[in-house]
């Protein structure tokens, strides 16, 4: 997919983050702009090609980087049978900060992250403040496995519902027979 007309950088690339080889994209219309690191949701799950495809204009005001995290998409290649840590993927991202400050010295650094990126988010900012300027979270993820766990409860409820109201139904059960 191309980033569209008009951008001076458009550009996939291999670096190197917590000694493993990860993929990032670069997309901006001119050089020296603010940089805005994108932090996919999943864990496992980069939608940063989806995420340009919708918000590519960004690119116009933003230097946009993506990044396929390890274990995910093109990164998950090299990783190997290295075990995926919450802190694994902050010092990951964290290093990823520092190479994007020094491509664009002096641009304001913001990430945004998206779904479980907001989790690694927040976690990033945390643990290093350092060169980000803000912080955006979507669909931001406060307490992920109490989630899952309230989402599995509330998924097993509804289940259990539908499956009561089938037995109790002479038709449903007759469809179910078929």
């Amino acid at each position: 997919m191309s980033g569209g007309p008009g951008l001076a950088v458009d550009a996939w690339q291999w670096v190197r983050l917590g000694g493993r080889l990860q993929v990032i994209r670069v997309l901006a219309a001119e050089e020296g702009l603010p940089v805005l690191l994108v932090l996919h949701g999943g864990p496992g799950f980069p939608n940063g090609r989806d995420f340009l495809r919708r918000h590519a204009a960004l690119a116009q005001h933003f230097t946009v980087l993506t990044w396929d995290q390890r274990g995910a998409g093109l990164s998950a290649l090299t990783t190997g049978g290295a075990r995926l840590t919450l802190e694994g993927l902050v010092e990951d991202a964290a290093e990823l900060v520092s190479a994007a400050r020094r491509r664009v010295p002096g641009a304001p650094l913001f990430v945004l992250g998206l779904s479980w990126g907001s989790e690694l988010g927040i976690a990033l900012v945390r643990a290093h403040p350092e060169g980000i300027a803000a912080y955006v979270g979507s669909g931001q993820a406060v307490a992920g496995r109490d989630g899952e766990r309230l989402s599995y409860r509330a998924a097993a409820a509804g289940a259990d519902a539908v499956a009561r109201d089938r037995r109790s139904d002479p038709r449903a059960r007759r469809r179910a027979r078929r």
